[in-house]
């Protein structure tokens, strides 16, 4: 099961808090937030179980556009060695 699928159960049908969820997952309230509003986005008014197996079913997509490319350089190099040594 993925971690989106996990989350969606934990909240729907476990009732978890946002904050409780974060916290068995190992991550930030807002990621939880934002896996929420998406599948309450793609649900919409009709929160039945059809309805969420569909969404569960979906590839997960993530928008990389508007990440930054990460270079190598040698500034980098020196805190990998500083934090080595």
């Amino acid at each position: 099961m993925e971690e989106r699928d996990s989350i969606i159960l934990a909240y729907r049908r476990d009732g978890l808090s946002i904050r409780e969820i974060a916290r068995r997952n190992g991550m930030s309230r807002k990621t939880v937030r934002k896996y929420l509003r998406a599948f309450e986005q793609a649900v919409g008014d009709n929160p039945d179980a059809e309805a969420m197996d569909t969404y569960l079913q979906q590839p997960v997509r993530y928008d990389s556009s508007k990440r930054v490319r990460r270079v190598m350089n040698q500034q980098v190099m020196e805190a990998i060695d500083g934090f080595m040594a």
